[in-house]
């Protein structure tokens, strides 16, 4: 996701895939992606809004009181990366009590059921994802996404999501359906919009009283 006005500064890795044959290169690939994406330290982007996630993939965490709401949640393995943000912002795992998704792609719902799973939080989706996200059907990446994996930046992309648990969806059985423009009583009063475009149930969220809109993709 990306939360404007103030969004984090893009990494743009220099590094090269040695070119020792397609098996050999994909490992120096992934042992690169294990090696250089991991969390980025905890930012803030605006009042009690926060940034986590890598040089790879932003989830965003806002903070309201005792209480907080994640606007996505990264791939499966960034569930980790949630108690650790709460806790540098002096609040317990159980603070997080919703989960909105902009879109069903893994690296924005990936660990939304794990983090769901330990939290109780609700899980918030568009209309035209929401099948998806529970896992009635299978996700599908946006047309001609595969035609840029020659880039070197975009094999190092593939194998950070593989060993972050992207080869696997991991559905949530239970959420809820966002409405287009219906401020959610939920930590942060986000209010989302439908944006429909790169995935069909794609929306847009919206922090009215700080100005900061989440744009997903």
């Amino acid at each position: 996701s990306r939360a404007s006005p103030r969004p984090p500064s893009t990494v743009q890795a220099v590094a090269r895939t040695r070119d020792d044959g397609p098996t050999a290169g994909w490992q120096a690939v992934q042992s690169r992606a294990a090696n250089t994406g991991e969390a980025m330290g905890l930012s803030e982007v605006a009042h009690k809004v926060f940034r986590l996630g890598t040089r790879w993939a932003n989830f965003y965490l806002v903070v309201e009181g005792d209480e907080a709401t994640l606007v996505d949640a990264g791939y499966p393995g960034y569930a980790k990366l949630v108690p650790r943000a709460l806790e540098s912002v002096g609040l317990k795992e159980s603070a997080i009590a919703a989960i909105v998704v902009t879109h069903h792609h893994v690296d924005h719902a990936g660990s939304a059921a794990r983090v769901r799973a330990a939290t109780g939080a609700r899980v918030l989706v568009g209309p035209g994802d929401a099948a998806i996200v529970r896992g009635e059907r299978p996700s599908h990446v946006p047309p001609g996404f595969y035609r840029q994996s020659w880039r070197p930046s975009m094999l190092r992309y593939l194998a950070h999501s593989a060993v972050s648990g992207g080869a696997t969806y991991r559905p949530t059985s239970e959420v809820e359906l966002l409405e287009d423009g219906q401020v959610l009583d939920v930590p942060g009063r986000t209010r989302p919009v439908y944006t429909p475009g790169h995935t069909a149930g794609h929306v847009s969220v919206v922090l009215d009283e700080l100005g900061v809109l989440f744009s997903g993709d």
